[in-house]
Order: structure tokens, then C-alpha cells, then sequence
């Protein structure tokens, strides 16, 4: 899947000077909104992704589309500012970021003679129509036992709520399809060191959180004072750092794989979140068993396993603290989907409709279920309740074939097999992570717009 850079014809001047003045008119209004929000600490914050986003700007500038494709990815991953739309949901950066750089590839690709396609993208385009029938459906056969009002909670019936979770759900395949027509036009070793950069500043940025205030994870776990930055980043950075550490040939690139591992594996460790601990065993597995087979696997596990026999009076207190914690109310939570789902096995309730459902048929009082329990903590019940069967089986079929194509691909250079390995590591990661909290897909229950810079 490598395509060597390709020289840019006399008549992409123009479209260089657009997709700068673009990104300039974004950048500037990003930078300045972030310096009004900006106060106390965070300024500094602040003024370093700025200072990022500027050298994102000069790489865009420099290097073509190539610069703008990797400024637009890397700058949906920063925190920046969000938008809020049709007083619905707040759509950061990222999702406006997604469907300029479909449009510009696109664009670019025909001009420069190329033919743009996205593989795999079919069952992703059925589920979307599962969801439009799912939405009309949900109008003709609403549940008479759920309210409709915006007065009672946070859900409510509104075919401008409705529209946002349904535009919100189509954004993996816009994002898919992006990538798949910029992969011939941007060189993977530099998206990944881009990428790579990207997740290591925020990775350290969550770490000084801890650093301000160090202390048992557990103990914190205690008083509610966790590092509360975003958790994925730092599981992602080790996902990736696993696939460079496995696939890399040079001792360099290998010195900083361990370095960007150990870091990304000590945040991680004190951001103490359970569902990124699974979630990276299980994504760097992964990223073994392309490199090893199974026998690689297996000895990771055989590993993983003496380490919580070492260290097995640490596991038990994580045990039982967690099984004495609000975490054992997903189960619940779930069962309550399941309830939701029932009502509309196939198609589901309709997007943006678990919410509302949720405040009549969730097992916990309503006064619960509207400061976040009418999430469903677990993306795929989420898709299950509001699109059915017919959804959730096209969503892990669309899942299905990007991982094939993974594991079949034969990639003839080590940054093809760094990005190999990094993205179905990364992709796999991020479903564990999902099944247990949010992300992935994004939705309305699930405050969705949090899943976007990582789709």
C-alpha cells in the first residue's frame, strides 16, 4: 500500500494556496478562541498546542497536500475548542477536520490522473441505511410509555437530535474513506512519526497531571483525584510503540520504540482505568501474533501471567476496590440496553433514541439515569439498541474486513509494516476500549463528539 510521493503537477499551485488559506482561516480561529478559554495552568497548555499548530501550519505550507493531509490528521487529535451546532451536540476540530481532508483528497487524486477508492466500506453504507429506516421508524412506532418533551430529561424526541446522531454515526466511514483516499497521496512513514509525535505530547501532558500530584493510583482511585485527561492516547502511543519497537530494523528507531513503550505504559499504569489496561494487552497481542504467531501470544500471556502472580496482593486489592465501586452498576446499565433493544430487535430504536428510552426503561431511578446512566457504557449494546441486530452485525462486519485486509496485506517495507501492525493494533484497542466505556463509534448517549478525534 505504499505509493511513492508523487511530483505535483504545475496546476496544484492552486490548490495549495486554497488548502493553506483553509487551514490558516481554521488555525487562527482555533488559536484564538483556545487564548480567550485559556486561564490559570492551562495557558501554557494552551499556548504549546498553539505553538503545535503552527508547525503544523508551516509543514502544510512546506510539503503540499502531503503537509495539509498530516496537519488536518494531527490537529483532530488535539484538545482544541469545541463548536456547539444546532444545540444538539459540541463537535470539535476533528470532525470538521474529516470531511475537508475527504474532499481535498478526492480532489487532488483526480487531478493528479489517480482513481480514489475506500475498500471494505459496504456494510458500513448499509448500516447507515439501517439507520435512516431505523430513524423514520422511530416516528411511526414511538413507544407510547416514552416522553417526547425536552422538559423531563436529557433525552427527548427531535428529528434535529435525531440528524445529529445519525451524522455523527456516519463519521467512521467518512474518516475510513479519507484515509483510504489520502493513503496515496501521503507517504506512511511520515504520517506515523507526525502521529507518533502527536501522541507523545499528549501522552505527557496527561502525565503531568499525575506529576502535580503523585500518589497511589489506587489511593486516588479513593479520593477522586485520577489523572481525568483523555486515557486512549497514552494506550494508542503503546499500541504504536509495540508495532515500531516489532517491525523496526534500525536500533535507533528501536531505542525510541522502548522509550515511547516505558512512557506510554507508566501513564497508563497511573491513569487507572482498567478498560485501557485490556484494551492495550489485548492491542499489542495483536501486534505479537503478526510478528510471532500464536506462539508469541501465547508466551505474552504466559508473561502477563506470572507478573500478577509477583505482584498478586496489588490484584487483589484492584479486585475488590473495583467490585465495591460504581463500576459493577455497567452491569445494569447493560441489562437496561438489553431491555431498550428488546423493544425493536431489529433495527433498533433509532439513532440518538437510547437516551430517551433509557430514562423509561432503565433499571435505575431516574434521577441516576440523568447524570450519565442513560449511556449504555459499552458502544456495540449502544449500536445494538438503536440499530438493531441488522446494525451491529454490519458494524462488525465492517470491522471484520478492514482486519482481514490487514492481516492478509504483505507490506514490502519496514513503515508499511509498522503501519500494518500499529493500525490493527490501534483499531483493536479502541473496540475493548469502547466495549467498556465510549469511543470508537460515536453517538449522541455516549457524548459522541469524544470519540471523534480518533475515528
Amino acid at each position: 500500500m505504499s505509493v511513492a510521493r508523487v511530483a505535483p503537477a504545475p496546476a496544484l499551485w492552486r490548490i495549495r494556496i486554497l488548502a493553506g488559506a483553509a487551514l490558516t482561516a481554521s488555525l487562527v480561529v482555533v488559536v484564538g478562541v483556545a487564548t480567550v478559554a485559556a486561564a490559570g495552568p492551562s495557558v501554557w497548555f494552551v499556548a504549546g498546542v498553539c505553538a503545535f499548530a503552527l508547525a503544523l501550519l508551516v509543514l502544510a505550507a512546506l510539503r503540499g497536500f502531503e503537509g495539509f493531509g498530516i496537519a488536518l490528521v494531527v490537529a483532530s487529535m488535539l484538545p482544541l475548542p469545541t463548536v456547539t451546532l444546532l444545540g444538539t451536540a459540541q463537535f470539535p476540530f476533528a470532525s470538521f477536520a474529516v470531511v475537508a481532508l475527504l474532499v481535498s483528497a478526492w480532489w487532488v487524486a483526480r487531478v493528479r490522473g489517480l482513481t480514489p477508492s475506500a475498500p471494505c466500506v459496504m456494510p458500513y453504507l448499509v448500516l447507515i441505511g439501517v439507520a435512516a429506516v431505523s430513524l423514520a421508524a422511530s416516528w411511526l412506532f414511538w413507544d407510547a410509555r416514552v416522553p417526547t418533551g425536552a422538559e423531563r430529561g436529557y433525552g427527548h424526541r427531535s428529528i434535529v437530535y435525531q440528524l445529529t446522531g445519525l451524522y455523527l454515526l456516519a463519521f467512521p466511514l467518512v474518516a475510513f474513506a479519507a484515509g483510504a483516499f489520502s493513503s496515496r497521496l501521503i507517504r506512511v512513514d511520515r504520517l506515523l512519526a507526525w502521529v507518533c509525535v502527536a501522541l507523545t505530547g499528549l501522552t505527557v501532558y496527561a502525565l503531568s497531571g499525575w506529576i502535580q500530584h503523585p500518589g497511589n493510583p489506587i489511593d486516588l482511585f479513593n479520593t477522586g483525584d485520577r489523572v481525568k485527561f483523555d486515557y486512549q492516547w497514552a494506550a494508542f502511543l503503546a499500541v504504536a510503540s509495540s508495532a515500531l519497537l516489532l517491525n523496526a530494523r534500525s536500533r535507533r528507531l528501536r531505542i525510541i520504540a522502548v522509550a515511547l513503550l516505558a512512557l506510554a505504559a507508566f501513564t497508563v499504569s497511573v491513569e487507572y482505568v482498567l478498560s485501557a489496561w485490556l484494551g492495550v494487552a489485548i492491542g499489542i497481542a495483536f501486534v505479537v501474533w503478526l510478528r510471532f504467531g500464536w506462539r508469541g501470544v501465547v508466551l505474552m500471556a504466559a508473561a502477563i501471567t506470572a507478573a500478577a502472580l509477583v505482584v498478586e496482593p496489588t490484584v487483589s486489592a484492584i479486585v475488590s476496590q473495583r467490585a465495591s465501586s460504581t463500576d459493577v452498576d455497567r452491569l445494569k446499565i447493560w441489562q437496561s440496553a438489553l431491555i431498550v433493544w428488546s423493544k425493536s430487535p431489529l433495527i433498533g430504536v433509532g439513532p440518538a433514541n437510547l437516551a430517551s428510552y433509557m430514562e423509561t426503561y432503565s433499571l435505575f431511578p431516574l434521577g441516576l439515569v440523568l447524570q450519565g446512566y442513560q449511556q449504555a457504557h459499552n458502544i456495540f449494546l449502544e449500536i445494538l439498541a438503536e440499530e438493531g441486530v441488522a446494525g451491529i452485525a454490519l458494524l462488525v462486519a465492517f470491522v471484520w474486513l478492514i482486519l482481514r485486509s490487514l492481516v492478509r496485506w504483505h507490506p514490502e517495507s519496514t513503515p508499511d509494516a509498522v503501519a500494518r501492525a500499529g493500525a490493527g493494533g490501534v483499531l483493536i484497542t479502541a473496540a475493548v476500549i469502547a466495549s467498556l466505556g465510549g469511543g470508537f463509534i460515536p453517538t449522541i448517549a455516549s457524548a459522541g463528539y469524544n470519540a471523534l478525534p480518533y475515528v
